[in-house]
């Protein structure tokens, strides 16, 4: 095959695709925004047309004053031009608030659909770094690619208005076309020059979108990881961690997490098994499987609604029963502090009045929540790690009214946190080293837990020695 017959080939195959995903995103537009699409059809025909009912009302008028005189025609152009003026200007703005609004709904549903898709997403998939490099790119450049649902919706009216404009002026210079049959070589010039400015500037218009595609591609990678940094930028409860720690942040690696997310399914194993009461979890339906679990990760999240709603993670919930879960987690003086209600915003993202909580009391109310939830099951990684030795002490010391009767899995990497446990097994490297009770494992000096409880007493121990001294 030639070289020719293969570009060919290939510009086909390209314009194939264009075709299919236009059509596809029309398609999508129609069922999710279709009264949006017509608002903006009919708001940019009324746009083109108000000027064509100018020039084409003037010209009758002065038709009649150098022409015929009518009287009663004259009257009748001038009615039609200024009642049509003011009709289509409000019709305008009529289209243009209801656009506005649409406009809006419409984004909201479009980013509704980025985030149904990511949450139909398997959640291994979503932590890998390769998914997230991806996703922002797909997400930046269906935004600048003129490929976003957007971007085709206001492209759209455009090419609809732009024939409409054509017809008219067509219908418009049809009578000058006629009067210059006469002069079939002078309008074949004018023709052809006219479409010859129209072909000029499609193909410099195609050439500049071609330039600015690829140099938007080619600085695609680093603008993806800029968006990220701006992303964290953004929030502006990571101010204090941006300027203290300059980003850093502290990975442990021993598969602790990895661990959890295991036991309750967000991952599923690649080798080997997880069985409950002899079979394998895999067997059984996934969100009656999830509901054994109350769990509160490193990362857990509160959002910038009412304390209450944060810990029953509902709109509806029973008072007493997030009282007594706060009350759990050692969160009555906060409680007291904010005239004891539950309906204390947190954050200020949508009231001023909001309360800023600090990484103890958050961490609080994520176990709170664990609690509340009141699943036979709870699974805490790294639950104090931001609380003080006070609260950490306070928390251990009503352990076990905080999880009652329920199997309890505690992670940590701070040794003195898993001293109470009756089962301990120590992670190394992605696998389990040792287990058995502290006694036990103290006795192992040899072991992974000992050098880890050793070197970590000396420690706190120099740093307490140090402090009784200074």
């Amino acid at each position: 095959m030639s070289a020719t017959k293969e570009r060919k080939k290939r510009e086909k195959g390209k314009l194939k695709k264009v075709l299919y995903l236009y059509k596809r995103a029309l398609g999508l537009m129609w069922k999710e925004a279709g009264d949006y699409m017509v608002i903006r059809v009919v708001q940019w025909v009324l746009y083109l047309c108000s000027p064509y009912w100018s020039i084409w009302f003037s010209a009758r008028i002065l038709d009649e004053i150098f022409g015929a005189r009518s009287l009663e025609r004259l009257v009748l152009y001038t009615a039609l031009l200024l009642g049509g003026n003011l009709l289509l200007n409000f019709l305008g703005i009529c289209m243009t608030t209801l656009n506005a609004q649409k406009g809006f709904e419409f984004g909201q549903k479009q980013n509704l659909i980025f985030a149904r898709k990511l949450m139909e997403l398997d959640y291994s998939v979503l932590e890998e770094e390769r998914i997230h490099t991806l996703w922002r790119r797909v997400v930046r450049e269906s935004f600048n690619d003129g490929k976003n649902l957007e971007t085709i919706n206001r492209n759209l009216p455009v090419l609809l208005g732009s024939l409409v404009g054509v017809g008219l002026s067509i219908a418009m210079v049809w009578e000058f076309l006629a009067r210059m049959w006469d002069y079939r070589m002078l309008t074949a010039c004018f023709v052809l020059l006219v479409a010859a400015g129209i072909w000029g500037s499609a193909k410099c218009g195609a050439a500049v979108n071609r330039v600015w595609l690829e140099c938007n591609r080619s600085i695609s990678e680093n603008c993806t990881q800029r968006d990220g940094y701006l992303d964290y930028f953004n929030q502006y409860e990571r101010g204090k961690e941006i300027r203290i720690y300059q980003l850093g942040k502290l990975m442990n690696g021993s598969g602790k997490s990895t661990f959890i997310k295991l036991l309750c399914r967000l991952y599923d194993p690649t080798e080997g098994t997880i069985t409950m009461n002899g079979i394998d979890i895999r067997r059984y339906d996934y969100q009656e499987y999830m509901s054994l679990f109350s769990v509160v990760f490193q990362d857990f999240q509160l959002f910038s609604f009412t304390l209450g709603e944060n810990v029953a993670v509902s709109e509806d919930y029973q008072e007493e029963a997030v009282r007594d879960a706060l009350g759990k987690a050692g969160m009555e003086e906060f409680l007291e502090n904010h005239g004891n209600s539950l309906s204390t915003v947190l954050y200020r993202d949508f009231d001023k009045d909001g309360v800023e909580v600090s990484g103890g009391e958050a961490q609080k109310i994520a176990l709170a929540r664990a609690v509340c939830k009141g699943a036979p099951f709870v699974l805490l990684d790294e639950p104090t790690a931001a609380l003080d030795p006070r609260a950490e002490y306070e928390i251990y010391k009503r352990f076990n009214d905080l999880v009652a009767d329920r199997t309890t899995v505690y992670i940590s990497h701070r040794m003195s946190s898993c001293r109470f446990c009756g089962d301990i097994a120590v992670f190394h490297e992605g696998r389990v080293v040792q287990r058995g009770s502290h006694e036990s494992l103290m006795q192992e000096t040899n072991g992974k837990y000992y050098e880890l409880w050793t070197a970590q007493a000396q420690y706190y121990s120099e740093e307490a020695s140090e402090t009784i001294a200074g």
